[in-house]
């Protein structure tokens, strides 16, 4: 009886001892372990510390299904990596094997990193196709604008030439008269006893009731941008003489924009 009794405990050891062997080696040990565990601790405080450690576990043993599962969790929440999520989770479940408690979560996190990838996609295509048109008009309103300011400077280089060419064109007529027919325009301007005695012979009669006609206004003329005071009895028919003698008071040679300049007589 007690030879039986020690014989059914050595077998139930037996069995104990074969069971334990069965049960197969843990995941990881040692180093590895360590590692992955001090990521576990540290993964809601420093995401970014969690995931390098738990990339040396897998330096150490690239089968620890483990290690893989929480990278996948990381990669696809802390920095919507979701290629590296799906590799790391479909490393898990290749390596976890057949049953896990995690296997449909995993699954269905694999699914949800798919469809992000599919809409960065959409988004990056759709994007790229809305900013072409934008860009071309962008580009577009710039050389217009460059354009714009090229026609400005040539306008403006053309209005100080055609003022140049103004006065260059009043110098020379000025030149071309000479002395001499400047003293002729001076002589017909200046009223002799015989064309003094005509004028005043001429004078318009009385009007009725005894009261005299006043005389016409004198004539003026407004100053413009690059007249001078050759051009403008030129404009009405006048010598340059003329000019001066209807305007004694100004000087001649520096004409101001607006001056108001008085014309020797009326201009029909």
């Amino acid at each position: 009886m007690g030879k039986a009794s020690s014989s059914m405990g050595l077998l139930a050891a037996l069995a104990l001892l074969l069971a334990a062997g069965c049960s197969g080696p843990p995941e990881g040990d040692g180093e590895d372990v360590a590692l992955l565990q001090e990521a576990e601790r540290v993964l809601d405080i420093d995401p970014r510390r969690a995931i390098e450690l738990l990339e040396l576990a897998l330096e150490k043993n690239p089968r620890l299904a483990e290690a893989h599962r929480l990278l996948g969790s990381l990669w696809a929440q802390t920095t919507t990596n979701n290629v590296e999520a799906i590799y790391h989770f479909q490393k898990f479940l290749a390596l976890a094997g057949k049953p896990n408690r995690w296997e449909a979560t995993v699954r269905s996190r694999i699914d949800a990193c798919r469809q992000r990838l599919v809409q960065e996609e959409l988004l990056r295509l759709t994007g790229a196709a809305s900013l072409r048109p934008i860009q071309r008009l962008q580009v577009q309103l710039d050389d217009a604008r460059r354009s714009n300011e090229v026609l400005r400077a040539t306008v403006l280089a053309l209005q100080a030439q055609l003022a140049e060419a103004t006065n260059l064109l009043a110098q020379a007529g000025l030149a071309g008269r000479g002395p001499a027919a400047s003293a002729a325009a001076d002589r017909r301007a200046t009223p002799t006893p015989a064309t003094a005695g005509a004028a005043r012979g001429a004078r318009p009669a009385p009007a009725a009731g005894g009261s005299r006609a006043e005389p016409p206004a004198a004539a003026t003329h407004r100053v413009r941008r690059g007249e001078t005071l050759i051009g403008i009895g030129r404009m009405y028919g006048f010598s340059l003489a003329e000019m001066k003698a209807a305007n004694p008071g100004i000087d001649h040679d520096r004409l101001q924009v607006g001056q108001v300049i008085r014309l020797p007589r009326p201009v029909r």
